[in-house]
């Protein structure tokens, strides 16, 4: 090995990892749909990136995912009234932050994914129970996969790119728990699912690198959790504004 080579080497060794996840929180920017952060995956340390712009009024961020190409991100927002609220989709230039396209899905959408064909799904959740769908990003229309079950009602989901299969968090509605289901994006039916040993209310989920699951939660709170077994363990405090959607950086 050269002298450049072994220099080169030597300074990837000590080179800082970049953050490995990547949300949407609520910010603190005023008239901005949210703030775009990165978080690393093992001490919680949190950065802002930046504020995406406010056009049309909407001030709930609901949850966020890149594109395959990573050109764009697609956020949900929910516009909010009196008895009633609706969730739009956004489509969001990542390097300007500006959004590009703006498309109305309906009341209950969230746990946006994209799986490894590039297809944008989220879950959903109507009088039928949960559902798996797929979602035009152009024109908003949505086309059911299929229903993982009534007991559930997704918040995020994170796509495990060696099996393709979708790690989902969900409250257990009959028993006000929380659980890591796996779910098949092809067909929407559950394979198996864990109960959470966790006591804070989680908000949003992502699978790290390291095959576990990073959890925020109240308190803007870090957690580990093991996908097999339920078990979590506190890693840090983000020290960010609440985060509603978490995915992996790739």
């Amino acid at each position: 090995m050269n002298l450049l080579a072994c220099s080169l080497a030597a300074a990837l060794l000590v080179a800082p990892s970049e953050p490995s996840l990547y949300g949407i929180s609520t910010g603190h920017s005023p008239n901005k749909l949210g703030e775009l952060v990165t978080i690393d995956a093992r001490d919680g340390t949190t950065k802002v990136v930046g504020s995406f712009s406010n056009h049309a009024g909407y001030t709930v961020p609901n949850d966020i995912v890149r594109s395959a190409d990573g050109k764009h991100y697609y956020l949900t927002e929910l516009e909010i009234g009196e008895g009633w609220a609706k969730t739009h989709l956004m489509t969001v230039d990542a390097k300007s932050l500006e959004v590009e396209r703006s498309v109305l899905l309906g009341e209950a959408f969230d746990a946006l994914v994209v799986d490894v064909k590039g297809a944008l799904l989220a879950g959903s959740y109507d009088k039928e129970g949960s559902a798996l769908v797929r979602i035009d990003p152009a024109t908003g229309e949505s086309t059911l996969i299929g229903r993982p079950g009534r007991d559930f009602q997704f918040m995020s989901f994170s796509l495990d790119a060696h099996s393709g299969k979708l790690l989902g968090l969900t409250p257990l509605l009959r028993t006000s728990k929380y659980a890591l289901v796996w779910v098949d994006p092809a067909t929407g039916k559950t394979d198996s699912s864990v109960e959470l040993a966790l006591e804070a209310t989680p908000y949003a989920m992502a699978l790290a690198g390291d095959g576990k699951a990073r959890i925020v939660g109240e308190q803007n709170t870090l957690y580990e959790a093991d996908p097999s077994t339920g078990r979590t363990r506190k890693l840090a405090s983000t020290g960010a504004a609440v985060v509603v959607g978490l995915h992996a950086q790739k």
